[in-house]
């Protein structure tokens, strides 16, 4: 993937994670997902299991969109450090 493509999809997920819609739906599946948790009855292990497995894939996107940022300013460095030559590399 080039640099540019790489900036903008870092843009993107930080547009989206800065995003007061995003964060409130992030925040609102994760306490929905505690609230069931805490509500699941004692041997409804394959409920409890689906919840933590969605608690899990609602960290991942979220996990996914910061590495797309930090991929993003890594690019932004390396474009720099090219800009700027070979001074500073050693």
């Amino acid at each position: 993937m080039s640099s540019p493509d790489i900036l903008r999809r870092a843009e993107d997920a930080a547009h989206l994670l800065n995003h007061p819609a995003l964060q409130n739906a992030f925040s609102d599946l994760e306490s929905a997902y505690v609230e069931a948790l805490l509500e699941c009855k004692k041997e409804d292990d394959l409920g409890r299991f689906r919840l933590s497995e969605g608690m899990k894939v609602l960290r991942l996107v979220r996990r996914q969109l910061e590495s797309h940022i930090e991929a993003g300013e890594l690019a932004k460095r390396d474009a720099e450090t090219l800009r700027r030559g070979s001074e500073g590399f050693w």
